[in-house]
């Protein structure tokens, strides 16, 4: 058909064989594989806790690693960094030491990432926790800012100074000029959510409202996301990841942070930790709840543009992300995957026996970078965790 060639030509079918998929399908296409991450100097353990990805030719996980050992453990930022599928390489981080800075007698580390999220491989930010001493004298957490420009990363200032427990623990980056954090933070007068706003040139804290029933002594943010700079959500719960006695759902329309109405509560305590905006009436948010005497169980609840209605409880819970055509992949124990009809339960990381899910970000239609956090002979350790497509080599079975 071709005429004449001097070529080689090699041809590839991309999908699954008639008939069942393999037990280890994950998302209807691909199955999990693992790396484990280099470890820091003097480091005796790590923990990832937020992924970020810019296509599968730039990824970050950002998280903490500890030295020494009881009674005299410190803790430092820690970020990893992949160009290319190459190998996964530590890149340098501010990491101050912040109790002995600011005259802590116990003269300790305690720093490390919680969230990061940017809108461009040389404009990234990641946030979090640093142990020191506040403004106005109390020793505490404060708030850990840090933000990448393609070369290096510079820790930032922020504008809340008083108070202890501040933190941040979710960013939404939706332009240069427009990036939310959120998290936690103990003020003068008590536990308070916490958000930040990045204009461009200035970082503003920005009150949040609160659930008018519930009791809950404190609030505190998690994570957020949107579609658009006047459609965006954060989730939450009670303070120091206490549950609370009502759910706590933010929208912001441009203008102001409102509560939320008619957020399913299916037990005594609640909790949302993790959000997937897909559409402006397409949203999840994911988490957990409690009951006296019936314990706890995952929890993922929809918007659909008029009212939030509980999607699922059999799975999930933690983070999210989307493989396209309205898919969700929603980890937890189990994980789950909805295929646009049914939520199916997901295999797991089978060659651990014990972790925990950190994140996960979608590279592809059938990819996806995050991390997971175990325990190997009883060192905690972060491994990289990569959904790939699977590949038939030797023909359909």
């Amino acid at each position: 058909m071709f005429g004449p060639s001097t070529f080689d030509f090699a041809f590839a079918l991309y999908g699954l064989p008639p008939g069942p998929p393999p037990s280890n399908t994950v998302a209807e296409c691909g199955e999990w594989s693992t790396t484990m991450l280099p470890l820091p100097v003097d480091a005796t353990a790590t923990t990832v806790r937020a992924a970020k990805t810019f296509g599968p030719d730039d990824e970050w996980l950002v998280g903490g690693y500890d030295t020494g050992g009881i009674g005299a453990m410190q803790s430092f930022s820690l970020a990893y960094h992949r160009v290319d599928g190459g190998d996964w390489q530590i890149v340098p981080t501010p990491s101050p030491d912040a109790c002995a800075d600011s005259g802590n007698p116990n003269g300790c580390a305690k720093v490390w990432f919680n969230a990061i999220d940017g809108v461009a491989p040389d404009d990234i930010w990641a946030g979090g926790w640093r142990d020191g001493q506040t403004s106005n004298g109390f020793f505490g957490g404060q708030i850990f800012l840090a933000h990448w420009d393609g070369s290096e990363w510079t820790q930032i200032p922020a504008p809340v100074s008083t108070g202890s427990g501040s933190e941040i623990a979710g960013i939404k980056a939706i332009a240069p000029d427009d990036v939310w954090f959120v998290g936690s933070w103990i003020a003068d007068d008590g536990w308070k959510a916490l958000a930040l706003h990045w204009d461009g040139a200035t970082l503003e804290r920005v009150e949040m409202p609160f659930p008018v029933p519930g009791g809950t002594p404190g609030w505190s943010l998690v994570g957020a996301d949107g579609v658009a700079s006047n459609d965006l959500w954060s989730v939450g719960a009670g303070r120091d990841g206490d549950m609370s006695l009502a759910p706590y759902v933010l929208h912001f329309d441009g203008g102001a942070w409102q509560v939320a109405d008619g957020v399913p509560q299916p037990g005594d305590q609640i909790e949302y930790n993790a959000l997937l905006a897909l559409g402006s009436n397409d949203v999840y948010a994911a988490g957990s709840w409690f009951t006296g005497g019936a314990g706890y169980g995952p929890l993922i609840i929809h918007w659909d543009g008029s009212a939030w209605s509980i999607a699922t409880q059999v799975g999930g819970g933690g983070p999210m992300i989307t493989l396209g055509n309205g898919s969700v992949l929603a980890l937890g124990n189990p994980s789950l995957f909805f295929n646009g009809t049914d939520w199916i339960a997901q295999p797991g990381l089978t060659q651990f026996d014990y972790y925990g899910w950190a994140d996960l970000e979608a590279t592809g239609p059938c990819n996806a970078i995050g991390a997971a956090i175990t325990d190997i002979v009883g060192v905690r350790r972060s491994v990289a965790v990569e959904l790939r497509p699977i590949v038939y080599s030797n023909g359909f079975d």
